[in-house]
């Protein structure tokens, strides 16, 4: 068995140098990197001076005392064994009673059954916890992320200019006879190449982005929901880009809605005004040609006043008289009325 197979795994250990902190083991060596343990008592608790001239004067007394057999002490001191494992950190002080941090216990003793452990030269096991190393991450703030946000707002102008570009080249085109998917895939293109380039520059800072193809449905609300559950896992804000994106389709929304209602007020105006353009006209006919002043009295609605139709009208004299009258419209919009 090699080597590096029988060494402890990198981790925080009990500091052979200092009891009152742990070191960083890179599973070849200790780093210069500590930090103090909770608890710990400061090094200058400790007095080992007095331990050591206690230790001198022991020897000094043994020096000149008596020879006694070993047998007839109950206190003789035990050896220390030969093949007790040094430190290269060992210092002459004397270890402490009892390591004030059970969960770092600094002798082989209190290391598991595993030979990797045993194996330390200066035997620390690793502590019961690790702390994984924190993966930083770049902002979550994106061009194309932002685009996508306000979407609501420009992906309908997209889809204007896309309609008005085809009506210049092509003013014979029936554009009312697109179906609507068609507008749907002119609307997901832009969104899904938009997601593909964010999803790159996320990528690029840390995150895992979504798949872009989610930009296809719902466009760009599963895209964006699923972004956002990325970035809050990672401990980044995404709710300013998300509130932005409610904004825009709620003003996305009121704004078609006020487009349809405000489209139907002035079609009907234009009607109104259309039809009592034609009843004007064909006042001033008849008084042209009967020589008295005519009022034209219409039961069609004004909206019916189209091309190709014809309208039947009541005309009644100043002096009483009236007439049935029918006005055409021609498809070209001409004009012409006659007797009924």
């Amino acid at each position: 068995m090699s080597d590096t197979a029988t060494r402890p795994a990198p981790g925080w250990y009990a500091d052979p140098k200092n009891a009152t902190q742990a070191r960083w083991w890179n599973g070849a060596g200790w780093s210069e990197t500590t930090r103090p343990l909770p608890g710990a008592v400061p090094a200058s608790a400790t007095t080992p001076a007095p331990a050591m001239a206690a230790t001198a004067v022991s020897a000094t007394a043994a020096s000149v005392a008596p020879a006694v057999p070993a047998a007839s002490s109950a206190y003789a001191p035990t050896p220390a064994h030969p093949a007790a494992p040094v430190s290269p950190y060992a210092t002459n002080a004397p270890a402490p009673a009892a390591h004030p941090h059970p969960d770092l216990p600094s002798s082989p003793a209190a290391w598991s059954r595993d030979p990797a452990q045993r194996s330390l030269a200066d035997g620390y096991s690793a502590m019961s916890s690790y702390v994984p190393e924190v993966v930083t991450v770049g902002s979550a703030n994106t061009v194309p992320g932002w685009l996508m946000a306000t979407a609501p707002l420009w992906a309908g102008g997209s889809i204007f200019v896309a309609v008005f570009l085809l009506v210049v080249s092509n003013p014979e085109l029936p554009i009312d006879q697109v179906p609507r998917w068609a507008w749907g895939l002119i609307s997901a293109i832009p969104m899904v190449a938009l997601a593909a380039v964010d999803a790159h520059q996320l990528k690029k800072r840390g995150y895992e982005p979504p798949n872009p193809a989610l930009a296809i449905v719902l466009t760009p609300w599963l895209y964006l929901g699923a972004r956002g559950k990325e970035v809050r896992r990672r401990g980044r804000k995404m709710w300013p880009m998300e509130l932005t994106f409610v904004i825009c389709f709620v003003l996305a929304v009121g704004a078609g809605a006020a487009a349809v209602f405000g489209g139907s007020a002035l079609e009907r105006e234009g009607a109104r005004i259309q039809a009592a353009s034609i009843r004007h006209q064909a006042e001033q006919e008849l008084d042209k040609q009967v020589g008295s002043t005519w009022t034209l009295t219409c039961m069609t609605p004004d909206a019916d006043w189209k091309p190709s139709s014809t309208i039947a009208c009541t005309a009644t004299a100043a002096d009483g008289r009236s007439e049935n009258v029918n006005i055409v419209i021609a498809a070209d919009g001409t004009v012409t009325f006659a007797p009924a």
